[in-house]
């Protein structure tokens, strides 16, 4: 599924993960959009995902999430395939699988709940958005920094953050 939604290479371990974050997005931005609001809510899901300018570079860049994470493969493939024997005799960590805690750390589910009315209100009036999404400023993206025992992806209460769904046949 992840491959024939994002073509991401094998050092980027990405493709299914991309996949299911897209997939989580789209559900709840369509769902709190609600079904008579379905171009706002598909906009909206790519505006969180993939489309931001950014201002640290020269002219209009998309250096989006996905975007990111497809180059996080590229540099790591770049790095296997030009080995500096000499740099690793002396530390062979940078030849590491990259663990970046805005890839691994993210949780989609909970993002997209946050951030559905700031990305939504961009699209319908066409102020600027920026998504938290992506590392920003000096941040590495290949870092090594993502830690699983300090995440709980389990403990967001989303009763508080959406309508029950009516009863069928209501």
């Amino acid at each position: 599924m992840g491959d024939s939604a994002h073509t991401f290479l094998p050092t980027s371990i990405q493709g299914a993960g991309q996949a299911i974050e897209d997939a989580t997005t789209v559900a709840i931005c369509l769902q709190l959009a609600g079904k008579d609001q379905i171009p706002t809510a598909l906009r909206t899901s790519q505006k969180m995902r993939y489309i931001f300018p950014c201002a640290q570079t020269e002219g209009y860049y998309r250096y989006d999430r996905v975007g990111l994470t497809k180059r996080m493969g590229v540099e790591t493939r770049d790095i296997w395939h030009r080995t500096d024997w000499a740099h690793f005799k002396e530390d062979n960590s940078y030849l590491q699988l990259p663990e970046p805690d805005w890839v691994f750390g993210h949780d989609p589910q909970k993002y997209a709940y946050e951030e559905f009315a700031t990305a939504a209100h961009a699209v319908e009036t066409g102020c600027p958005y920026q998504p938290r999404n992506v590392p920003m400023g000096n941040t590495k993206t290949r870092g090594n920094d993502f830690d699983a025992a300090k995440k709980s992806f389990h403990s967001l209460n989303t009763s508080s953050l959406v309508s029950p769904a009516p009863s069928v046949g209501a």
